[in-house]
């Protein structure tokens, strides 16, 4: 339990980094009239290579692969999707300003794309004779 807590502290770390990248971009976008469900996207996807480069060295302390950057991404989906969908929902049902709708949608996916890490991502147990670099 208390290597656990230690990765989700460590985790909040990447995560701010990541935040700072999704909330910059997205802000950045949504200034040059982008919509907001664009602009969400965008940055998103692009504090996803910086979380994931980030959190398999710091966090879970495995060399970032392509195989792994791609169970990332599966996973990704997960957070997107919530990330994207309380960013909108709180922008257009609870009239939030765009800026903080999107810290919202970021807030929510942070423990979605935790847990999802620690299970999927990097709690991959390798088959037994596997040679190649999934994480375990």
């Amino acid at each position: 339990m208390k290597a656990r807590l230690g990765q989700l502290i460590r985790y909040s770390g990447t995560a701010g980094v990541a935040a700072v990248v999704d909330l910059g971009g997205f802000a950045l976008l949504e200034w040059t009239g982008i919509g907001i469900a664009v602009a969400a996207a965008a940055s998103f996807l692009v504090a996803t290579v910086a979380n994931y480069l980030l959190t398999s060295r710091l966090v879970f302390a495995h060399r970032a692969t392509l195989r792994g950057y791609r169970r990332f991404l599966v996973a990704a989906v997960a957070g997107f999707l919530v990330n994207v969908g309380v960013t909108v929902l709180a922008d257009q049902v609870f009239d939030l300003t765009p800026i903080t709708a999107k810290a919202t949608g970021i807030g929510f996916a942070f423990f979605v794309n935790f847990a999802l890490n620690v299970v999927f991502v990097f709690g991959v147990v390798k088959a037994p004779g596997k040679q190649d670099d999934t994480p375990q």
